[in-house]
């Protein structure tokens, strides 16, 4: 299924398409908005960290472990978070 992907970077809106299941990290390299990733995407790091709301599932034990009170604000890994639906993610 294929949803839509609203991004927001430095006051301006992108639109992309996404597939149920892609992680978020997926989705914008496929935009063409990689993020560095130094853990190779496995949730250690923390360095994609993303702001997102929408069609996303709930945050898995790693993201919860390393983004705890974040989570509250928004605030996702992207090589963690898998889309459910049409979402929003401001880098």
């Amino acid at each position: 299924m294929r949803y839509t992907l609203r991004i927001h970077q430095d006051n301006q809106e992108y639109t992309a398409h996404c597939e149920a299941g892609q992680t978020l990290a997926q989705a914008l390299e496929l935009a063409g908005f990689a993020q560095e990733q130094p853990c190779g995407g496995r949730g250690a790091c923390g360095k994609c960290r993303v702001r997102a709301s929408g069609g996303i599932e709930p945050p898995d034990d790693k993201e919860k472990a390393l983004l705890k009170d974040a989570l509250q604000h928004g605030t996702r890994l992207s090589c963690r978070a898998k889309i459910t639906g049409d979402c929003t993610v401001s880098l």
